[in-house]
């Protein structure tokens, strides 16, 4: 089965790709520790669900699970 390289659409449209979707949950979880009560007010908790639900469903679709 060949590998999924991008099928998520980001905010603007774009597609990012499963490696950039794990870097953005990295970013999500910094800005989280430095100030949870900021991070809940501007929805970062939906958008680091969707990632990881991104995340997940790609592992299932290339057959990997390397993804973290």
């Amino acid at each position: 089965m060949p590998k999924i390289k991008s099928v998520l659409l980001d905010k603007e449209g774009f597609t990012i790709t499963v490696r950039q979707a794990q870097s953005k949950i990295q970013t999500l979880r910094k800005a989280k520790a430095r100030d949870p009560e900021l991070f809940e007010l501007n929805g970062g908790s939906l958008d680091l669900l969707q990632l990881y639900q991104f995340v997940e469903q790609a592992k299932k679709w290339d057959g990997t699970s390397k993804c973290k």
